[in-house]
């Protein structure tokens, strides 16, 4: 199972979306603060080694689900309840999402190799986590202060259908009420 934060996601009330969005941003800031500091090693030893392994993880498996849960079973529920004005933003932030999916990828690769192997992490690598981490960073921002917003406003029950669908991608089950 995928958890959806550190802590007790389950103890969020049924249907609350942006409490399980908010976590998920928790947790991306979280990993991105840690590849941070992995990206400024100069020596390596298994501690390293396990936060790659943690970093890798995550940006891996979690954070595709993330933005699955945004653009497939969050994104179409708002078109239908707030209707086609809301189309451009949506569209922005998929786009966002798959400007972050390019970078993304080229982490990964420098993730796993680290998972076994010590750096050197490269200026090319750097650069790209710089730009990753900074325009997720302003992309969960935006989420934050325009989409949960309108998260927030559709029925009560689709955000409960919403949030057991993110949990259940993430292999989980919401406790009934």
């Amino acid at each position: 199972m995928i958890s959806l934060s550190k802590g007790p996601s389950m103890e969020l009330p049924p249907g609350s979306v942006t409490g399980l969005l908010a976590a998920c941003h928790a947790n991306i800031r979280g990993r991105l603060a840690e590849a941070r500091l992995l990206a400024r090693a100069t020596e390596w030893d298994e501690r390293h080694h396990a936060s790659a392994r943690a970093i890798h993880d995550y940006f891996a498996t979690a954070f595709p689900l993330h933005v699955q849960d945004e653009d497939e079973r969050i994104g179409p529920e708002l078109l239908e309840h707030h209707g086609v004005g809301k189309g451009p933003l949506l569209f922005e932030l998929h786009d966002e999402h798959e400007r972050a999916e390019e970078l993304r990828v080229l982490l990964l690769a420098d993730w796993a190799r680290w998972r076994q192997e010590p750096g050197p992490v490269s200026r090319g690598h750097q650069h790209v986590l710089q730009r990753f981490a900074r325009s997720t960073e302003v992309h969960l921002f935006r989420e934050e202060r325009v989409f949960f917003p309108l998260v927030d406003a559709l029925p009560e029950t689709t955000r409960i259908a919403i949030a057991d669908a993110m949990v259940a991608a993430r292999g989980g089950r919401r406790a009934a009420p």
